[in-house]
């Protein structure tokens, strides 16, 4: 499996994770704020929410995230080993920060831009926050999925040259 094929596989499993993460902190969020001034949400009304703002937020907040995923990450690929630290290259647990930070300058740009924080749930610091840590955790998972893949990729390789080497 080539280089650009695990990376993006790598990037659909982190943007999915990021989005479904994000939605989930919005909603939860905003549902509790609706709490704490007296609206009363059973289980119901919060399982649907959350689904109804998975769907509903998916071509907005889930494309612009997509694409802040992509930019950072294939960013960061690219320069990763240009960068030194400490006498080598950025480690791969640079994607994680990352993700966070693509999170957090999304949040932070688009307020001067529309004038409105468009997802309600990080209106707050904590709601910020979560949101950074959605972006954290996609970060990681996509550090996971390429370490994977590229380790699967190895073992196929070293096979298929024993099995040349056999012959």
């Amino acid at each position: 499996m080539g280089k650009f094929r695990r990376r993006g596989i790598g990037l659909l499993i982190a943007f999915l994770v990021t989005y479904t993460l994000a939605s989930f902190f919005h909603t939860t969020f905003v549902l509790y704020g609706l709490s704490q001034v007296g609206v009363e949400l059973d289980a119901g009304t919060f399982f649907t929410s959350l689904l109804t703002d998975w769907k509903g937020l998916i071509l907005s907040y889930g494309m612009l995230l997509f694409a802040v995923l992509l930019v950072a990450f294939l960013g960061v690929s690219l320069i990763r080993r240009k960068i030194t630290l400490f006498g080598g290259p950025l480690p791969r647990s640079i994607f994680p920060w990352c993700g966070a930070t693509a999170m957090l300058l999304t949040h932070l740009a688009m307020f001067p831009v529309l004038n409105v924080t468009l997802i309600a749930g990080a209106r707050g610091f904590w709601g910020l926050m979560f949101q950074c840590l959605a972006g954290f955790i996609g970060g990681y998972v996509y550090m996971k999925t390429v370490e994977r893949l590229r380790a699967k990729a190895k073992s196929k390789a070293k096979g298929r040259r024993q099995k040349k080497a056999t012959r």
